[in-house]
């Protein structure tokens, strides 16, 4: 499970424009572990799940899905029942 989370949260920074060192700031993870985190270095707490999770604007547990497709498409907004509303939406 630990490359899928790794791997999902790699996508989604870069699907978001973001540098590892901007995700790290609005996660309050250090950048050391983000950089862990997406290289699948270790398994990840829930806590830090959590965390990334906020920092790219999606549901925890979008990072759990074992499907690239799938999750770009929650990620775009694709209706799936995922339910998280965009930045900028109303």
């Amino acid at each position: 499970m630990v490359i899928v989370i790794g791997n999902n949260v790699r996508l989604v920074r870069l699907s978001r424009g973001m540098t590892q060192h901007q995700a790290s700031i609005r996660s309050s993870i250090t950048q050391h572990g983000w950089s862990a985190l997406e290289r699948n270095v270790h398994d990840p707490k829930l806590s830090t799940i959590s965390k990334a999770a906020e920092a790219l604007q999606i549901p925890a547990w979008v990072l759990l899905l074992d499907s690239r497709s799938t999750l770009m498409r929650c990620v775009s907004g694709v209706p799936l029942g995922c339910r998280h509303k965009k930045p900028g939406r109303t």
